[in-house]
């Protein structure tokens, strides 16, 4: 751990106060508060530091010297300080303004926040004390450099307090970085044909699918319309004597695989009509409609993607 003293204190009290803070058996190191400026502290080196807890407490914490204490504790490690604040009040501001040769004394709030600004957490503020214008006056001259009239301090003093303020490193190191998962999970597909009803409603009703059906959807269709016409499409391109696209070897492929089907007696006299209306032994299923009496020819490419890569 780390006490700071000044150099305006008793030798003695120092030295009591250094055994006691021994006693937990850490080893204590000693420093001057007028040095804090110029140290070189080790980083997160120090478990608890004590600042300006020795007597006369007149020094005035600067986020600096805040930010050095910081650095230097270890992550978790504490931070205990002593500070002469102004009242929580515009009058107490105003009347310590108003006295020539005294600093700009923070509030207890301000101190705690510029402690939070920092980077320390935790913090508390506790044992605020009155002081006496013996005190006051013992610590204007010392610290601040300042001859206050025994009027003006005793005006003074009821506008000022002495308060203890402990604080904590957080349980990271500084500049610590944890690295962040940025999958994205994937939304789950809607499912195909999913019917959402809520259990309360139960006037919901699915809506019946023969009632979408119109009379001409249920008149079995004339096997004439069924027919392909012949004027029906472009004429087929031939490949050239000298092709180099694949129409030749397609052509000749179809030549090879084409597949006739021989006339099957029907049993319901529905084949001809197209899938819809087969049987599931029908020897016709995935053919396309075709005229009662007619020989059906599938080529080698009924079965194949429709879309080339």
């Amino acid at each position: 751990m780390l006490l700071f003293g000044n150099q305006f204190a008793d030798a003695a009290e120092l030295r009591t106060r250094r055994t006691l803070l021994g006693q937990s058996g850490d080893a204590v190191e000693f420093e001057m508060l007028h040095r804090v400026q110029v140290l070189h502290l080790k980083p997160s080196y120090f478990r608890d530091i004590y600042s300006n807890g020795v007597s006369p407490a007149g020094f005035i914490h600067t986020r600096d010297v805040l930010a050095k204490y910081l650095e230097a504790l270890v992550p978790g490690g504490r931070l205990v300080c002593h500070e002469i604040v102004l009242r929580e009040s515009d009058q107490s501001r105003q009347t310590w303004q108003a006295t020539s040769g005294l600093p700009n004394l923070h509030t207890a709030e301000e101190l705690a926040s510029m402690l939070r600004t920092t980077g320390l957490v935790e913090i508390t503020v506790e044992d605020k004390q009155l002081l006496g214008a013996d005190v006051l006056s013992r610590v204007a001259a010392l610290w601040w450099n300042a001859q206050v009239s025994r009027e003006e301090l005793q005006r003074l003093v009821e506008h000022v307090e002495l308060i203890k303020v402990e604080a904590k490193k957080p349980s990271y190191e500084l500049g610590a970085s944890v690295p962040l998962n940025r999958k994205k999970k994937k939304a789950a597909k809607p499912l195909a044909w999913t019917v959402s009803v809520k259990e309360d409603n139960e006037q919901a009703e699915l809506e019946d699918e023969d009632a979408l059906l119109d009379e001409e959807d249920l008149t079995r269709p004339a096997p004439a319309s069924l027919a392909r016409p012949e004027t029906c499409g472009p004429a087929k391109k031939k490949a050239c004597k000298n092709c180099t696209c694949g129409l030749a070897e397609q052509e000749a492929l179809e030549k090879v695989s084409t597949l006739t089907v021989q006339n099957a007696k029907s049993s319901c006299g529905n084949c001809s009509l197209g899938d819809a209306f087969r049987c599931s032994t029908c020897p016709y299923l995935g053919m396309p409609a075709f005229k009662p009496g007619e020989k059906v020819a599938l080529t080698s490419t009924f079965m194949s993607d429709d879309i080339e890569v």
